[in-house]
């Protein structure tokens, strides 16, 4: 499980989101 840029930066596109 990778920390996506949805919950650092809310609004933009979850990029580095990884499930």
């Amino acid at each position: 499980k990778q920390i996506g840029s949805t919950e650092r930066n809310v609004g933009k596109s979850d990029i580095s989101f990884e499930k």
